[in-house]
């Protein structure tokens, strides 16, 4: 005997939905590398400016990965109000600072060492807890933190200045990966992530509804070997939650994507006036 109650009662949503949100992003291509980093390094300034002139202070979201070298041409700089700074991570791995698999480790390494950001201004992952105790404590870090550090949107979730993306070659951001229910999340601020398919497996990662509060996002990709993900992200319509980049799209915030010309050498640019060929579903 059949217990159908008929066709479409009772079924379960895909955690997965196409956005009703249009994608708005501008592409910044450079030629070189050395372009690319200026172009980072310029994108951070300005924001810098903008955010404290505006509130008195600048949120800065860092990734990890090779997108922290683009950011060593902010050393020496003599102009920005560094004490004014909040820095943190849109992800990071639960690994002992000293690790070399720690973001905060290369950041300190690469630009925090380097630069007068006060300490208490730079909001690392807590060592030595469990995964889920590490999102818990940072989520509450932010939480604690006052609008006019940290203003809220109208959906309550944080609104940082600035947050600098990178792209895995599977289009992972943040450790928000293809299909993971992470990925999928619509509440919430900061997640752990247990069994993470890069290493190593435990990780924290801001929520795509955090993510997408930004007032500006830049996501960075560079190389030949971010070609081929560059080019599916831009212009395949992908089912929902199978390239993560794709659901970055800011509510109310500035998307832009920094490519070199190795990122972007498979997209067909000219083409995307054409309606009726963009976005490709293969």
């Amino acid at each position: 005997m059949s217990t159908s109650k008929g066709p479409g009662v009772d079924l379960v949503p895909h955690q997965f939905q196409y956005t009703s949100i249009e994608g708005d992003a501008s592409i910044v291509l450079f030629f070189s590398k050395a372009g690319l980093a200026q172009g980072v390094v310029k994108a951070v300034l300005e924001a810098a400016d903008a955010a404290i002139a505006a509130k008195g202070s600048f949120t800065l979201v860092l990734s990890g990965g090779s997108l922290l070298n683009l950011l060593s041409g902010l050393v020496g700089k003599k102009e920005p109000a560094w004490d004014k700074w909040h820095i943190f991570y849109v992800d990071e791995r639960n690994v002992p600072y000293t690790s070399p698999d720690s973001t905060h480790k290369a950041a300190t390494e690469i630009l925090l060492s380097k630069v007068p950001i006060p300490a208490a201004n730079i909001y690392a992952i807590l060592e030595g807890v469990p995964v889920e105790q590490a999102a818990i404590n940072y989520e509450g870090r932010l939480i604690g933190l006052p609008t006019s550090v940290l203003p809220r949107a109208a959906n309550g979730f944080p609104v940082f200045d600035l947050i600098l993306l990178g792209m895995g070659p599977d289009g992972h951001v943040a450790s928000l990966f293809p299909n993971r229910s992470q990925t999928a999340a619509t509440h919430g601020w900061i997640l752990p992530v247990t069994a993470s398919p890069k290493p190593p497996p435990e990780r924290i990662t801001f929520t795509m509804p955090v993510i997408n509060a930004a007032k500006d996002i830049v996501l960075v990709a560079a190389g030949d070997e971010k070609a081929e993900i560059v080019q599916r992200a831009l212009e395949i319509q992908a089912l929902p939650g199978s390239l993560p980049a794709q659901l970055v799209r800011p509510a109310e915030g500035r998307l832009r994507w920094f490519l070199d010309v190795q990122s972007a050498q498979h997209l067909n640019i000219t083409e995307w006036e054409n309606k009726k060929a963009w976005p490709r579903s293969q």
